[in-house]
């Protein structure tokens, strides 16, 4: 009975441990892409799509700017991204990507959209596995300034943030 006992205690102190483990490794590793920038005017039917969208106010993403889009000629495609890494035990869920947005911006999108899916999907990063979250932005600045670059996500139903710099 007594092997029994200190059987089940070292049991019990093993699960404790990874349950700890679990909750001390609940951060996500956060790698920023280099950003890339496209003039509109070589995704003309993307800005078209997206021009339409802002002027009947239905654009699916962020809207910084409510001025009517100009010419294809001022606009510029940026793309940020980043590489997510779940080290913890625990899946993290509804995992998104924001941007702080400058003097210029006009929308941003995530990857999603762009790729006609439903921007309401769930994004969840099982443990140990890896994901990739993009955002587009629609600005009139081909420099991709120092942007910050938020990634926010769910572990056991509490918010977490890491807050990152972009520079080009």
């Amino acid at each position: 009975m007594k092997k029994i006992a200190i059987t089940l205690s070292i049991i019990a102190l093993l699960l404790l441990g990874v349950i700890i483990y679990g909750v001390v490794h609940t951060r996500l590793d956060i790698k920023l892409v280099a950003p890339t920038s496209t003039p509109a005017k070589e995704l003309a039917n993307e800005f078209e799509r997206w021009t339409n969208a802002h002027a009947i106010g239905a654009v699916q993403g962020v809207v910084y700017d409510e001025t009517p889009i100009g010419s294809i000629e001022d606009y510029y495609f940026n793309v940020y991204g980043a590489e997510i890494k779940n080290n913890g035990l625990i899946p993290a869920r509804m995992c998104e990507m924001q941007i702080s947005p400058h003097k210029g911006d006009v929308l941003s999108y995530s990857s999603k959209v762009s790729l006609g899916k439903d921007d309401n999907t769930e994004i969840s990063i099982k443990p140990g596995e890896s994901a990739t979250l993009q955002l587009i932005m629609l600005t009139k600045s081909q420099e991709n300034e120092v942007r910050e670059i938020t990634v926010s996500y769910y572990i056991w139903g509490k918010p977490f943030f890491i807050k990152d710099t972009v520079r080009r």
